[in-house]
Parts: structure tokens; C-alpha cells; sequence
């Protein structure tokens, strides 16, 4: 990986820690006098002497303080020439010019010492366990260590154990880890599950931002704008403390495509929606159905904010494309 790796044991660890087990490869060598087969070899025990240097607790020339609040310092020793072959972080502090380059512990502050203690023990080789428990957490370490191959491990063990019955708890969680492709996962799954999403749990627990752009997107399938009205209605009637957040939120919803009788009955029953500056989306959606239905001048129409005259995708016309797709 290296190149033709020096002599001594850290150079050696290096090439061992960052190659990958190959079978002997063989080749034809052209080169002039030397005519006939060459033969590279890679040793195959390099994992085996990593997990004997783990176990055996000898070399090691690096702590590890985790400070955790409210917790005592816990420290784990490990061998800096592993950390720096296999983390860029862990290199640029202990073989770059940071202050830490020559300190022999490490103070870590950001992170918890049971999932880095597990990180470690992937870097050495040893075969750990990912669980519903442990995933977002050894997610988080292993990629802010940009130990990345963990970290795509972690992220495809939490996708296959995401639901529709648990997608929303997931995408706060993942908002929180900074893992996109995770999100981007229960969002696909939100847009596609939103009826049966909208009555989790989860769902009233997400943060306004989020729900806004849930109800805001234009792929959202739902069977009619009445499902994305009641799903917004939900969350506010939540928590009492959410009614400011009405007037954010209601534009989202595409008002003109309410039955009349709908908008009537919001405007009488929930008057306390009114009051918190819903009711010019209502008044609104009342002139564009009006003009629909009695105006033939498109301009009219077309003063209205584009976003909220178009249809959303619904089930029924997803379900139509799929079997003209198939025929």
C-alpha cells in the first residue's frame, strides 16, 4: 500500500494493518535476462498479529482519556502507528504537527469510551457486534475517526433494521449523527408510507423543520390532501406549545386541493387555527377554487405560489404508471 516498505516493526504493522488478504498472485516478467514467472507474496497472518498485540497489551505507546461529563476519565491504551495507519483524524494528531504529537495520552472529549473501545477493536481486527443498541453510536465514532469502513457497516445494519413503524424515530436519530445516507433512507420511506407513517409515535416527535419538509415535498403520496392536513393537525395538537408554529407550517399544505365542505369545517371547528394566521391560506384556497371554476383567464390562476396548485403525487397514479410500465 505503501510502496517498498522500510525496515522495523512500525513500517511493517503499517503495511500489514492497511493490506488486504490476497492469495499469491502471480505474474510474467518481461524484464531483460529474467525471462519466466515471478511470484508475489503477502504475508497472511497480519490480522492474527494485530489481535496478539490487542490481547497481550504489550507496545503499546498511545493512551486514549475519554472525558466524558459527569463521568470519570476512562483510559485505553492502544499502539499509535495502528491509530495513525487507520484513521486520518488519529494521524494528523499524533504524526502531524498538533500539539498532541508528542503527548503520551490523548484527551478525547467528544466522544463515549464503549463505542471507541469497540472501534478499536475493529482497527485490531477483532470481530464485533452491531446492534440496535450500539449502531448509532459506533456510527458516529467511526466516522468522525473516518474509520470508514465501520461506519458503512453501521449505516447498511441501520437502513435493513428501518420500518415504516420506526422511520421517523430513525431520521431524528440520523439528523442527529449527521449520517445523510440514512436519512435519505427514511425520507424515501416516509414519502412512499406517509398515511401509516403520520400515525407513529415518531412522527409527532419530529422537529418542525423536518415536518415542514416532509409535507412540503412535491412526491409525498398520499390519497388526498386531506391526509396531509390531518398529519399536520396531529403534530400541532401535540403539544399546545406548537399552535405558533401554524402560520410555518400551514403553507406547506396544498389548501386549494381541499373539498370546500373540508375548509368549512376547519374554519368553524378550529377557530384557534384561525387566529394564528391559517386563515389567508383558507380565503385562498377559496378564490382559486372559485376562479377554477368560473374563470377561464389562466393568468388569474396563475398568481397563485406554483408549489401549492401543483398535485401531489398520489397512490392511485403511482399505481397507474406501474402497470402501464408494465404492459
Amino acid at each position: 500500500v505503501f510502496g517498498r516498505p522500510s525496515t522495523g516493526p512500525a513500517s511493517t504493522l503499517l503495511c500489514l494493518f492497511m493490506g488486504k488478504r490476497r492469495r499469491a498472485q502471480h505474474s510474467t516478467s518481461e524484464e531483460e535476462g529474467f525471462p519466466g514467472e515471478t511470484v508475489k507474496v503477502r504475508r497472511e497472518e497480519g490480522r492474527d498479529l494485530l489481535h496478539s498485540m490487542w490481547e497481550e497489551k504489550r507496545w503499546m505507546d498511545c493512551c486514549l482519556r475519554v472525558c466524558e461529563s459527569g463521568k470519570p476519565p476512562v483510559d485505553i491504551q492502544a499502539h499509535r502507528c495502528v491509530l495513525v495507519a487507520a484513521s486520518r483524524p488519529f494521524r494528523s494528531m499524533l504524526a502531524g504537527s498538533h500539539r498532541e504529537r508528542d503527548a503520551d495520552v490523548l484527551e478525547l472529549n467528544e466522544v463515549s469510551a464503549a463505542p471507541l473501545e469497540e472501534m478499536l477493536l475493529f482497527i485490531y481486527g477483532r470481530e464485533i457486534e452491531i446492534s440496535v443498541n450500539n449502531a448509532l453510536n459506533l456510527y458516529r465514532v467511526s466516522d468522525m475517526y473516518e474509520v470508514l469502513e465501520l461506519a458503512s457497516l453501521c449505516c447498511d445494519f441501520l437502513q435493513k433494521s428501518t420500518s415504516v413503524s420506526n422511520c421517523c424515530s430513525v431520521l431524528t436519530a440520523a439528523e442527529t449523527v449527521h449520517c445523510r445516507q440514512l436519512s435519505a433512507h427514511c425520507m424515501h420511506l416516509i414519502r412512499r408510507h406517509f398515511e401509516e407513517v403520520s400515525g407513529t409515535v415518531g412522527f409527532v416527535e419530529l422537529k418542525e423543520q423536518m415536518v415542514k419538509e416532509i409535507i412540503s415535498d412535491c412526491d409525498l403520496r398520499v390519497r388526498s390532501e386531506e391526509v396531509a392536513l390531518d398529519a399536520l393537525l396531529v403534530w400541532l395538537d401535540f403539544d399546545a406549545n406548537r399552535r405558533e408554529c401554524a402560520p410555518r407550517l400551514a403553507s406547506a399544505i396544498r389548501w386549494q386541493f381541499l373539498p370546500s365542505v373540508r375548509l368549512a369545517r376547519l374554519e368553524i371547528e378550529r377557530a384557534d387555527l384561525l387566529r394564528n394566521g391559517v386563515a389567508e391560506h383558507l380565503h385562498e384556497a377559496y378564490r382559486h377554487q372559485a376562479l377554477q371554476a368560473t374563470c377561464k383567464d389562466a393568468s388569474l390562476l396563475a398568481s397563485f405560489p406554483s408549489f401549492r396548485v401543483a398535485p401531489r403525487r398520489s397512490r392511485s397514479d403511482f399505481s397507474q404508471l406501474q402497470c402501464k410500465m408494465t404492459v
